[in-house]
């Protein structure tokens, strides 16, 4: 005699799918060397209520495989850090080109960064940025995705070509191959 087969209330299901909220999940970063252009920059809380800051980009040319062009990527800060408010100030330098610390004040940052939800456009959005993004290792021994940005002008230069970059992201023979540190190679940075 065959098992009877569970009932499934379609209606539950169906209700509590209705109920739940969209993901807005992001994706993020690997090793590489990336052409992006902001699409924004944002505070938010995340699930935990901690404080971050999100660039969310779009891919224009890249050496990982993983992240064709028109991928969409998000680089996200922690901002209850010792290091998370240095790192997007670090950012903002480098792609408004300012040197001093005192060029950027909390104004600026407001409108580089604004509020998750805000129908206001961040003053960054256009923009195009290098990225090169590699692992470190931290003090406890894990993995650390590092981002270094740098501000690209897509009118006077040229777009890096990606092809005869090394290759980052790909699976050779059951391997994955992980960028090393590429800012010593001839790349634009």
């Amino acid at each position: 005699m065959a098992a009877k087969k569970p009932s499934i209330d379609a209606d539950f299901f169906a209700s509590m799918i209705a109920d739940a909220d969209i993901q807005q999940g992001s994706r993020y970063f690997e090793p590489g060397v990336y052409l992006v252009q902001i699409d924004n920059c944002k505070f938010f809380a995340n699930r935990q209520a901690r404080p971050r800051a999100a660039v969310d980009c779009t891919v224009v040319g890249s050496n990982n495989a993983n992240f064709p062009k028109t991928t969409q990527v998000s680089w996200v800060v922690s901002l209850d850090t010792d290091s998370g408010p240095n790192t997007v100030k670090t950012f903002i330098a480098k792609l408004f080109k300012v040197s001093s610390n005192d060029e950027i004040k909390s104004a600026d940052v407001n409108k580089i960064f604004v509020k998750d939800g805000s129908t206001v456009s961040s003053t960054a959005s256009g923009m195009y940025a290098l990225v090169n993004v590699y692992n470190i290792k931290t003090k406890s021994d894990k993995d650390f995705t590092k981002c270094e940005w740098r501000h690209f002008d897509i009118e006077t230069e040229e777009i890096p070509n990606f092809d005869a970059m090394p290759k980052a992201g790909v699976v050779a023979e059951g391997l994955q191959i992980e960028a090393a540190q590429t800012s010593g190679l001839d790349i634009p940075f």
